[in-house]
């Protein structure tokens, strides 16, 4: 049964472990979904992540959201 898949959501994108970006990329590139993140980059690191990287600034996370990116300034 092939269902249609156009949009995921991810919250609490600063707490995404290195596997899941790899993993959100392969289903981006299988399904050709649109990928919406949100979270805030100033929290707590991720809990036992082997790579300590900046994921804020990162390629992966700009081809994930197509390079659309929106910051809020103020609440």
């Amino acid at each position: 049964m092939e269902t249609d898949l156009h949009y995921i959501f991810v919250d609490e994108v600063s707490m995404l472990h290195s596997n899941f970006y790899k993993i959100l990329m392969i289903i981006k590139q299988l399904k050709n979904c649109q990928i919406i993140m949100s979270g805030d980059f100033n929290q707590l690191d991720v809990v036992c992540d082997i790579q300590k990287y900046n994921y804020k600034n990162s390629s992966i996370l700009k081809q994930l959201c197509d390079y659309n990116n929106i910051n809020l300034q103020t609440c």
